[in-house]
């Protein structure tokens, strides 16, 4: 079962539960979707494009309780990851390809280690439309990585655990 292997997860146990700057905001539901069983690390390059990561089953629907009333839902990755220093612009993304019309593309933040020194991190912010429960895609989808780079040379990333959190937020 996905939720007892993650709980053995290194990365799943030292996580704290409200992880949000935002104070209008807190944490719903958290996913594990990647980096348990048998799945191993992911590793990308700037010259390679996207790579498949996993294929979620429902990845913004299943397990995750429409938002409440007056809330709307957002969500963000949360990663064990590592991008290789450059001079350019470099950063790890995440995108789900879904059956509606948006395929959310998150953004880890910039480590700039060096070739395997790795770190966790939140993404960027994603929301759907408005927010509300009828604008979510809770379509099935397939989840895809990829190094975002501006290096002059092609350097290297590398993802081992995802995560998928919802959050509640005010509007």
């Amino acid at each position: 079962h996905a939720s007892q292997e993650s709980e053995q997860h290194p990365a799943y146990n030292n996580v704290a539960r409200k992880l949000t700057s935002d104070l209008a905001c807190h944490e719903i539901h958290r996913r594990p979707i990647f980096g348990f069983g048998n799945d191993d690390p992911v590793s990308v390059s700037r010259d390679g494009g996207w790579v498949q990561l996993t294929k979620p089953y429902g990845p913004f629907g299943y397990e995750a309780e429409d938002p409440a009333p007056r809330y709307v839902r957002k969500w963000r990755i949360y990663s064990v990851y590592w991008d290789e220093n450059s001079s350019g612009t470099t950063n790890v993304q995440i995108k789900f390809e879904l059956p509606g019309p948006i395929d959310p593309v998150f953004t880890l933040p910039r480590i700039a280690g060096g070739y395997g020194w790795r770190t966790d991190g939140y993404s960027d912010w994603f929301q759907f439309g408005s927010g509300l429960a009828d604008d979510t895609d809770k379509g099935h989808g397939v989840a895809y990585v990829r190094l975002d780079s501006t290096a002059p040379y092609n350097n290297n990333g590398n993802v081992q655990w995802v995560e998928i959190v919802a959050y509640d937020c005010i509007f």
